[in-house]
């Protein structure tokens, strides 16, 4: 509700600026760990080429932008499960998993 009563009297400049500093800390958070985890980076790759095809194909384009942020998200998050899933090691003493 605060932003909702911010935006409304902020400056058109102001919200401009901050709309780019959103997508500065997504990177700032993505980034590091892009460089140092494999998994991480094929999921971030799968999310950008299906993001692509839906801008660029036009079947996709009557999509919402929501929409199609969740779609990649999910999908590529589910092909990252699959092509890197966590194995779970049997505990000696008890046979029960740990993580």
């Amino acid at each position: 509700m605060c932003g909702a009563l911010l935006g409304s009297v902020l400056p058109e400049s102001l919200l401009s600026a901050l709309g780019i500093a959103i997508y500065g800390m997504f990177i700032a958070i993505v980034v590091p760990d892009f460089k140092g985890s494999n998994p991480i980076r094929v999921v971030c790759i799968v999310a950008i080429i299906l993001s692509c095809l839906f801008y660029y194909v036009p079947a996709f384009s009557s999509i919402s932008s929501g929409l199609t942020i969740t779609i990649c998200a999910v999908v590529a998050a589910i092909v990252g499960a699959f092509i890197f899933p966590i194995e779970e090691e049997l505990n000696e003493e008890g046979g029960e998993h740990i993580e």
